[in-house]
């Protein structure tokens, strides 16, 4: 079963957005799109390109200090362009490890992008909360239990998750095929603990997430007005956030289709025509694309120029690994 899930996932992708085109006019959405001011366009792009980078910096901040700035830059941007791929998500978090795995062991890099993403989500849920504490909009009360449930989750994650990784670990060792997945759990767990007391840490990976997500955030904004809707501010964030989050569950390609939907049925609560929310969702998404063929021309580059033992990296030890020291 697991070998066809990222053929669900494009197919899931494929038939949302084929539904949501066949309910709504396809000529209103595309020629809306294209309407756009290229002065919009221009200033998304830059927010785009400003949220990247502070969640460069961000992620940077658990990294080990053999990890250079450049080569953290490139594992980033390459993985905008596996999260393209049948994985979706997955396939973007596993290209960042693929990429630096020739600077640091898989286990130092796997528990400092779990803690990157766990922050990042609880960024992207404090945004919301923001919004929803100027909303005043449908279903706000609703849409906080979720934005509150997936904050409690990342926190509980954060704080308990060497507990429950001796848990794992215990419970693995009584199968000797299984006792390397229980001790990988927990050594990833020891480096998640670990961040979360290191002072200050999470505050500044917070507050550089809710910057980064806020730019995201703004793109939508931005791009909202020029399409002609008027949802106020805190409203349209709220929604974003939700929709956005929804998108981070993992059964559709990029959240590809889920967004969309997502975007329809919240704007809906505020008489938004479907057509506009969909040029909206597809023309943020559009400019996620830019990233995707950055990435693809970062990959194509080192494929082209590196030698061939180094297309398919060689993983190193992880047996002996030491918790990487976070940056100040």
């Amino acid at each position: 079963m697991r070998r066809f899930l990222p053929v669900i996932r494009v197919l899931f992708s494929a038939v949302a957005i084929g539904t949501l085109l066949h309910f709504y006019d396809v000529s209103t959405v595309v020629r809306r799109a294209l309407s756009l001011p290229a002065s919009t366009v221009a200033i998304a792009i830059l927010l785009f390109a400003i949220a990247t980078l502070l969640a460069i910096v961000k992620w940077r901040l658990t990294l080990p200090s053999e990890v250079g700035f450049v080569a953290t830059v490139r594992a980033y941007v390459v993985s905008y362009f596996y999260s393209l791929s049948p994985a979706g998500q997955v396939g973007g978090e596993l290209g960042k490890l693929l990429t630096l795995a020739k600077h640091a062991s898989i286990r130092t890099l796997a528990g400092s992008l779990i803690f990157d993403k766990l922050t990042g989500l609880l960024a992207l849920c404090l945004v919301g909360l923001l919004g929803w504490t100027a909303a005043r909009g449908p279903l706000t009360t609703s849409m906080l239990v979720l934005v509150l449930g997936i904050a409690i989750a990342c926190g509980i994650a954060l704080g308990l998750a060497e507990p429950i990784a001796r848990v794992v670990a215990r419970l693995a060792s009584r199968s000797r095929h299984a006792v390397r997945f229980g001790n990988g759990v927990l050594s990833i767990a020891q480096r998640l603990s670990h961040f979360a007391r290191v002072p200050n840490l999470i505050v500044k990976s917070l507050a550089l997430g809710v910057v980064a997500q806020a730019a995201m955030v703004a793109i939508y904004i931005l791009l909202a007005r020029a399409l002609g809707i008027t949802v106020p501010v805190p409203d349209l964030a709220l929604l974003v956030v939700v929709a956005n989050v929804a998108a981070v569950i993992p059964i559709s390609l990029a959240g590809l289709g889920v967004r969309e939907a997502s975007l329809v049925g919240l704007l809906a609560l505020h008489n938004v025509p479907g057509e506009n929310a969909i040029a909206l969702s597809l023309t943020a998404f559009a400019i996620f694309l830019l990233g995707v063929a950055a990435g693809a021309l970062v990959e194509l580059h080192a494929l082209l120029h590196a030698p061939v033992k180094r297309i398919v990296p060689r993983f190193p030890r992880t047996d002996t690994d030491s918790v990487a020291e976070p940056r100040e």
